[in-house]
């Protein structure tokens, strides 16, 4: 697989960021806002919207406030990733970047922007914004077409139930980010990836991808 010819690209939730390192951010945003409320006993952080509704306590403005933070980050502090640095090596390779994320625009905008990755993305594909989510497959398909150029495509994620069927359907190769007690999706069910990496970091290295044409 030649960088050149290649286009890698990426799910944001639970890949490129742990969606409960954002909530994590969003409860400190929320926190800073609403000093006087003490944070909820025994959360489970991966219910924010649970969270959001007991530490409001019954108040609706407070909680409409609470869910308004996070669905547009508005407070949450930049995160701090090697992200930044990986993808701009990818880029220096030759290969093409992009995203291929289910959300709401505002939010997925707001992450990307808090790692400092937005810029580095040749497309980004938010299924609000397009219309259109993984599993239509239509993301996948326009992205190839919008450059014919290259020849491989690869489609780097973290969740069999959504993420690989769509993708290898289209003639992407798939690789599955191994995941940790932090992500929200098992990944004991659903298709499988062509291939499983435990870092990103992995992707660096061009013999990866000689496994995928074995």
């Amino acid at each position: 697989m030649i960088p050149e010819q290649t286009l890698l690209a990426f799910d944001l939730d639970d890949t490129l960021l742990h969606e409960t390192d954002y909530i994590r951010g969003v409860i400190r945003a929320i926190a800073s806002e609403f000093n006087q409320l003490p944070i909820p006993e025994g959360i489970d952080i991966k219910k924010p919207y649970e969270i959001m509704e007991r530490w409001a306590a019954g108040d609706t403005t407070v909680h409409a406030r609470m869910v308004e933070i996070y669905r547009t980050a508005q407070g949450v502090s930049p995160f701090s990733s090697h992200l930044p640095d990986l993808l701009d090596k990818l880029k220096r390779q030759g290969y093409t970047l992009a995203v291929i994320t289910d959300g709401f625009t505002l939010r997925q905008r707001a992450k990307l922007r808090l790692l400092g990755i937005e810029s580095l993305f040749d497309e980004i594909w938010i299924s609000e914004e397009r219309c259109a989510d993984k599993l239509s497959g239509q993301p996948f398909e326009v992205i190839m077409k919008r450059f014919p150029r290259l020849t491989h495509f690869v489609y780097i994620g973290d969740n069999p139930a959504k993420d690989f069927a769509p993708a290898r359907s289209h003639g992407w190769h798939t690789v599955m980010l191994r995941a940790t007690t932090e992500n929200i999706h098992p990944q004991s069910s659903g298709t499988p990836a062509d291939i499983t990496i435990d870092s990103l970091h992995s992707l660096t290295d061009s013999s990866l991808f000689s496994e995928l044409y074995r």
